[in-house]
């Protein structure tokens, strides 16, 4: 009877099952994605043994997804994309700690005059508008309102008030916990944008090195300013048609039909892939900075935004979706119309 399998050895069997499911996913960045998400994992958790029982499990979990976007699960492959594309796992808090810098802007007073951690969040702009926009908050968007006085916060905190009055006013400790945990509450309800540089218009772009994406995706296009172009480009045109049925092609002399979307190597239906690229597209918001003067003092606004291929339950039936008409479409429709004419 042949001894069973060691820690080391189960560890190694995994992980190359692991790479070889990574290495079938349909785009060359998803396969770098998480084969070097696989290699930090075992490099961090690993042992004499192999992993410890939790984190092997946890692997195996990782692996299973894997699987089962391969084999075409719709909510699987989803999972993946949202968590290559930053809106999950650690890429999305880093691209969130982007989003919450205020570079500039001086610290909000005290709430309590004698401890310094009782200072209240500063929403920057850019999360401000992400906040209250429809495209990037779910379910709902905030009132402006809400970001200065949030809807949990008691009338009581108001020394004015009339529950003030008669209640007492609101414990300062109190009021600064209900502001950060509603702020905490809030950033997990947003889509960030995959782009780290939200400056102003203005400013000088950065180097590549003071980038929060690493090397390793930036060298598969994941860089600033590529991320949506690349996305659509998966995609596929705007204008793609269905394919000739191969009897018309020989009837017609026709040359052979080519493909748009020649990024995307897969056994998967390409028309499904390109659907599921489309319907990210439409949980990534864009921000985009209102030009301001050089004398002006006021802090960069930021308007939110979706690419024109993306696919939201908001546009499913819209006209927008529809593919232009080309010149034998059009020859149809006069063709139809003469006739319609002829009838009456």
């Amino acid at each position: 009877m042949p001894p069973w399998p060691s820690e080391r050895q189960r560890t190694l069997a995994l992980y190359r099952s692991f790479l070889r499911e990574a290495g079938k996913l349909p785009h060359a960045y998803l396969t770098s994605f998480f084969r070097i998400w696989g290699q930090d994992y075992i490099r961090k958790n690993r042992n004499e043994q192999g992993l410890l029982t939790k984190k092997l499990r946890r692997l195996q979990q990782e692996r299973n997804r894997l699987e089962s976007a391969n084999q075409g699960n719709r909510k699987s492959f989803n999972r993946v994309l949202e968590i290559a594309y930053g809106q999950r796992g650690k890429l999305r808090h880093e691209l969130l700690e982007t989003i919450l810098q205020t570079p500039g802007e001086p610290p909000p007073p005290r709430i309590i005059p004698a401890v310094e951690k009782s200072r209240p969040p500063v929403y920057s702009a850019a999360l401000s508008a992400l906040l209250t926009s429809p495209l990037s908050r779910h379910p709902r968007p905030l009132k402006s309102a809400a970001l200065d006085t949030p809807p949990t916060l008691p009338a009581r905190a108001d020394r004015a008030s009339e529950e003030a009055r008669l209640l007492g006013p609101l414990s300062l400790r109190r009021e600064v916990n209900i502001r950060w945990r509603f702020f905490t509450d809030q950033k997990t309800r947003i889509n960030p944008e995959p782009e780290p540089k939200l400056g102003a218009a203005s400013e000088p772009e950065k180097d590549s090195e003071d980038s929060i994406i690493p090397e390793h995706l930036r060298s598969h296009g994941f860089a600033e300013g590529n991320i949506i172009a690349q996305l659509e480009a998966l995609t596929g045109s705007a204008d793609a048609r269905p394919p000739i049925p191969r009897r018309e092609r020989a009837s017609h002399s026709l040359p052979p039909s080519s493909s748009d979307s020649n990024l995307l190597t897969a056994s998967m239906p390409t028309r499904w892939l390109r659907r599921r690229y489309r319907e990210l597209l439409g949980r990534i918001p864009i921000l985009t900075a209102k030009p301001k003067s050089s004398k002006s003092t006021e802090l960069t606004q930021y308007t939110v935004s979706l690419s024109h291929r993306a696919i939201t339950s908001d546009n499913k039936g819209s006209k927008d979706r529809i593919p232009r008409a080309s010149a034998l479409d059009i020859e149809w429709v006069r063709t139809a119309e003469g006739l319609r004419e002829k009838k009456s």
